[in-house]
């Protein structure tokens, strides 16, 4: 499935499951971050996860590769962002290299 989406002002292109789009897109450009360090958000082993929340598709590994679909992008960002302000990607484990 071709096109585009508009999501929290950003036009985002569809990806190749329907109704998702680029996981990466979503990191970079609406989260501000990487999307290897935006992508523990949706492991289940992480504290906090969202990815309980929002529907994901493809391997933790392969971030590059990794959508999120459509309707659930907002709610992502909006749990992210509440979460780092209120500094925990500061302190989370992976930062200082422990994962």
């Amino acid at each position: 499935m071709q096109g585009t989406v508009i999501i929290l002002g950003e036009k985002l292109e569809l990806g190749k499951t329907p109704d998702y789009v680029s996981f990466h897109d979503v990191a970079v450009r609406l989260c501000h971050q990487q999307c290897q360090h935006a992508r523990h958000y949706l492991r289940p082993d992480h504290n906090p996860t969202f990815g309980d929340r929002v529907r994901w598709k493809g391997k933790i590994e392969d971030y590059h590769f990794l959508e999120i679909h459509k309707d659930d992008v907002e709610l992502f960002v909006r749990l992210f962002e509440f979460h780092t302000a209120a500094g925990e990607l500061a302190d989370a484990p992976w930062r200082k290299g422990n994962g």
